[in-house]
């Protein structure tokens, strides 16, 4: 078994340390500072002394970094845009969840898309809105 090594990386979801082992992650944590770290602040009131604590605040999803890494629905590949039409069709889709990153499965699961003219009174007609 080799050695654990920590590694600190910023993320977008704030600072970590990775540490890593034999070449996969072993655990993601919020940096924590220690007194070779510059001093945080302090507020002094009525004889207390008040500080923040001495690690950084990540967002949730940065603690699910290793899962990410490691999931099998992960892409294995860069992706290739398919649907581009220089004439000016487009095809639109809003991926939630988690087909956030595979727009394979959000189109193979959705129902078959509606298709009208690119005309507002088409819309306002399907909408039941015409006057």
């Amino acid at each position: 078994m080799g050695k654990e090594t920590r590694f600190t990386n910023g993320t977008t979801g704030g600072p970590v340390f990775v540490y890593v082992k034999d070449g996969r992650i072993v655990r993601v944590t919020p940096i924590e500072f220690d007194e070779k770290d510059a001093a945080s602040w302090a507020i002094k009131a009525r004889g207390k002394t008040f500080s923040p604590p001495r690690n950084t605040t990540l967002s949730p999803y940065s603690f699910a970094y290793k899962s990410m890494v490691y999931s099998p629905k992960r892409n294995l590949y860069p992706m290739k845009r398919v649907d581009f039409d220089p004439t000016g069709k487009r095809i639109v889709i809003v991926l939630t969840g988690h087909g956030l990153k595979d727009p394979g499965i959000a189109v193979s699961e959705a129902a078959e898309p509606l298709k009208m003219p690119a005309d507002i009174n088409a819309l306002d007609d399907y909408l039941g809105q015409s006057d």
